[in-house]
């Protein structure tokens, strides 16, 4: 005799199976997002230097229940010898979603570190994105304190979804030091927000309280 709890094993297991086999079908001709962004590296050139660019996320799983502070950094160094390279200006947008159905969450902004460390401080929150501190009188860029933490308060990280980080390197070893936009390095990088859903199932007058955790897109149904 099986027992209660094995029986709804062995349900949720084949109709596990049952819907891979759905999605492999429905889905085989559609594009799929492999990202999750915890660190990602970027090469690019920089004069006579090879550089690269660290953008990482702390902590490294977010999702929308937690709604907690969370951090991206960005460091651009000299992949030769692993150097920061100081006084960078970044130019960074975020947008949530992909293509036709993506929605601006922060448009292009300037960012200016003396150290070479960015490190965005999001505070998830409604409303309209807001960013605190001081900015330049040059390209009135925002300036990152002295251990490179700029606050940022916004619909940032609020929802559970594929978010869509455009990072421009503007400039390198002098505010004034700009790069020619033809020579701007560009890059793109995603990271996914977990959606959380939870429900109670009840099973032949058994309730079971179920989570379900998705991150790139939201559940229904």
């Amino acid at each position: 005799m099986q027992s209660g709890r094995q029986k709804v094993s062995y349900f949720v297991f084949a109709a596990a199976l049952a819907g891979l086999s759905i999605i492999a079908v429905t889905f085989s001709n559609q594009k799929a997002f492999g990202d999750g962004l915890t660190a990602e590296t970027f090469s690019a050139t920089l004069g006579d230097r090879n550089a690269e660019l660290l953008v990482q996320v702390n902590p490294p799983i977010l999702t929308d229940a937690s709604r907690n502070d969370a951090y991206i950094l960005f460091r651009l160094y000299d992949a030769n010898n692993n150097q920061t390279i100081q006084y960078t200006t970044f130019f960074v947008s975020v947008e949530k979603g992909v293509g036709e159905d993506a929605v601006t969450i922060m448009p292009p902004t300037l960012f200016h570190t003396e150290s070479g460390l960015l490190r965005l401080k999001v505070q998830p929150s409604e409303g309209e994105m807001q960013i605190f501190g001081t900015q330049e009188q040059f390209l009135n860029a925002w300036v990152a304190d002295p251990g490179g933490t700029v606050n940022v308060q916004g619909p940032l990280f609020l929802e559970g979804g594929l978010y869509h980080l455009r990072v421009e390197i503007f400039g390198v070893d002098n505010i004034r030091n700009i790069f020619a936009d033809e020579n701007i390095p560009k890059f793109d990088s995603w990271l996914s927000v977990g959606d959380v859903f939870t429900q109670s199932i009840d099973y032949r007058g058994q309730p079971y309280n179920t989570t379900i955790i998705s991150y790139y897109d939201r559940i229904r149904d």
